[in-house]
């Protein structure tokens, strides 16, 4: 389909601000400080619900904790500032114990935090009736790979242990993300399974919800970075520079941590939502990872959103089919929580 005429208007308004690509600014602080004005820009939208809300610091596990390779500095982030592992908890209005939900924002694993996506996770709160933990990961390049895949196993199996403690009903667990975000959850869900197959504890994730997920690394031909890779907002360009800012010294682009559509088993994993966008860079390794999850025997559903870009998730209030899209979503995720 032709481009979305809203999509168009704010890419032509992004092309004409003149503003240079992120990996041109000359430090990472530089280009957070320069996108974190626009990413919490929705935060004033009618449409943003009142939703109850709870920052804590939570133990970060040892090193070993879920698995995970590739090398790199695992040092400390949650607002990259050290101790434990920084999240926000939404609790939705009704009665406890409810379905939880623990989100990994975008951001190209170095951008991002509780704050960007706080109006979204008020939505996905309000909507699917499930409490959010959002979480606050070590991000790059400060903290190569796989700190951030550390931190998204160990607050997924805190949310888990710890479910009784803020409302939550462990029993009804999903994990999920955009982008960078949806990696870490896809990789959560091959740690927990691979951990249980060691015969070791391990949370319980029921389903998986990814949201244009990076699920490959940029080296692999795939036609959707030739087509969508320069002018749709993300370009090829940005996920070079972003995956090279995730990847430490030594880390193995073919590890499933890092690649999970590279994992020779798909087996055993949670029943997956994904969507994608017809003009994204990242558009086929999304719908490859859920075609490669329905040939391993998981249930996985995959849409396509026709006439976006990639982010049309975070730009919900902007985006009439990215606010659809954001309530789709939600909707999925109460179905799929709904029952114990």
């Amino acid at each position: 389909m032709p481009l979305d005429p809203q999509a168009k208007q704010l890419l032509t308004a992004l092309s004409e601000s003149g503003n240079p690509p992120l990996f041109a600014l000359p430090t990472i602080e530089d280009v957070r400080r320069f996108t974190h004005d626009a990413q919490i820009a929705d935060a004033g939208d009618p449409r943003v619900p009142r939703i109850k809300t709870e920052d804590r610091a939570i133990p970060r596990e040892p090193e070993d904790c879920g698995g995970g390779s590739g090398g790199g500095n695992d040092g400390d982030h949650a607002s990259d500032s050290g101790g434990g592992i920084g999240v926000r908890i939404y609790t939705p209005r009704g009665i406890a114990p409810f379905p939880v939900f623990v989100y990994f924002h975008g951001g190209g694993w170095a951008i991002g935090d509780l704050d960007t996506n706080d109006a979204l996770c008020k939505l996905l709160c309000d909507r699917s009736g499930s409490i959010v933990v959002s979480v606050d990961y070590r991000r790059a390049p400060e903290n190569k790979c796989p700190a951030a895949a550390r931190d998204a196993y160990a607050a997924t199996e805190w949310a888990y242990r710890q479910a009784d403690s803020f409302g939550g009903d462990s029993t009804r667990l999903a994990v999920g993300g955009d982008s960078a975000g949806a990696n870490l959850a896809a990789v959560v869900c091959l740690m927990a399974r691979d951990a249980k197959r060691r015969g070791e504890a391990a949370p319980d994730v029921r389903f998986q919800l990814l949201i244009f997920p990076a699920t490959d690394h940029y080296s692999a031909p795939h036609p959707s970075y030739a087509e969508c890779g320069s002018g749709y907002f993300l370009t090829t360009d940005e996920m070079v520079w972003f995956w090279d800012l995730y990847l430490g010294k030594g880390a193995d682009p073919d590890d499933p941590y890092i690649s999970p559509l590279r994992a020779p088993d798909l087996s055993g994993l949670p029943p997956a939502y994904i969507q994608t966008a017809e003009y994204d860079p990242l558009r086929d390794e999304g719908e490859e990872y859920a075609e490669k999850l329905r040939t391993s025997g998981t249930d996985a559903v995959c849409e396509r959103v026709t006439g976006m870009m990639h982010g049309y998730f975070n730009q919900w209030a902007s985006l009439d089919k990215g606010f659809d899209a954001v309530l789709t979503a939600a909707g999925v995720l109460k179905e799929r929580l709904s029952n114990k």
